[in-house]
């Protein structure tokens, strides 16, 4: 562990628990932070510490993956009828590298009405396999978390790579991802929504990976450059 966290310079300074705390080297992938290390500072925010791989308008059902490939909203969330929600909607991407705490969190305040996991490959999402994998956020593990916001309906979806197709989830149904035998989809429509806050933990990537969250068109997202690193908390606007 000691090599690992030395070689991706973790920054564990920033863990809530000594470094001799951690038992393995999930523990440390999984960490939590010192509480009030990253401030909730708006009413939209970033869900994770990560770098912004994409951000556009969805198009025709269509997402950016690289430059001249997209992938269907309908096939990432696994809801081709829902899909329609997000025409000329925003979509941000997030990709976690193994240096980056490793835990998301909800973009906005809202009810969380609904968990879908969905199997799928474990394609490493690194942006060589990005770029020579095509549809690839749509056919890896993943789980969609779909928030009701004042705004509209917010997705955000959590998705898995080469060993780290194991997601937990934080907030709501109690489901392990990539565990055990699971091949078929499984939804949780919750009979009484949970309120959720902006910053609030939805789950957990046992490495690194990617998230994609889908927002309204009536959301305006200003404080999303592509490539730009950022902090979970930080605004969107």
């Amino acid at each position: 562990m000691q090599w690992f966290a030395g070689y991706y310079q973790l920054r564990l300074d920033e863990a809530a628990l000594e470094f001799g705390a951690f038992e393995s080297l999930d523990e440390m992938f999984t960490r939590e932070l010192k509480p009030g290390l990253r401030p909730i500072q708006g009413d939209l925010i970033h869900p994770a510490d990560s770098k912004i791989a994409q951000v556009g308008l969805v198009s025709e059902g269509q997402i950016l993956q690289v430059k001249g490939w997209t992938y269907s909203v309908g096939e990432l969330i696994g809801e081709g009828q829902q899909a329609a929600e997000f025409e000329q909607g925003t979509f941000v991407t997030y990709y976690l590298c193994p240096t980056d705490y490793h835990r998301v969190h909800s973009p906005v305040d809202g009810r969380l009405v609904r968990v879908r996991h969905i199997p799928g490959t474990l394609w490493p999402v690194n942006p060589y396999s990005v770029e020579h994998v095509k549809n690839l956020f749509a056919i890896n593990e993943r789980v969609i978390f779909e928030l009701e916001t004042a705004y509209g309906v917010v997705i955000v979806v959590m998705v898995g790579a080469t060993n780290v197709g194991k997601i937990s989830i934080s907030t709501g149904p109690d489901w392990v991802s990539n565990c055990g035998n699971i091949h078929t989809v499984r939804e949780k429509a919750l009979e009484e929504p949970l309120e959720i806050e902006a910053g609030q933990e939805l789950g957990i990537f046992h490495l690194g990976s990617t998230v994609v969250v889908l927002y309204p068109r009536e959301v305006e997202v200003k404080n999303a450059s592509l490539g730009t690193d950022v902090l979970m908390g930080q605004p969107l606007r």
